[in-house]
């Protein structure tokens, strides 16, 4: 069967000054199962969302 379909998105930023980098970071993804997830009764489970957000500094 079909396993579904996953959309991932994105970002980051960076700012370099004094000799310092910092990076921020947005990424988040959905999946919504396709009928290879189905149950015995032809159920599926809902879509399926996570998010990340990160933060890292350099010097």
């Amino acid at each position: 069967g079909y396993l579904g379909t996953e959309l991932d998105v994105g970002v980051r930023y960076r700012v370099l000054a004094a000799g310092a980098t910092l990076t921020a970071g947005l990424e988040a993804g959905v999946f919504t199962p396709g009928s290879a997830f189905e149950d015995a009764e032809g159920n599926r489970r809902g879509a399926l969302q996570g998010a990340r957000l990160s933060l890292e500094g350099r010097l």
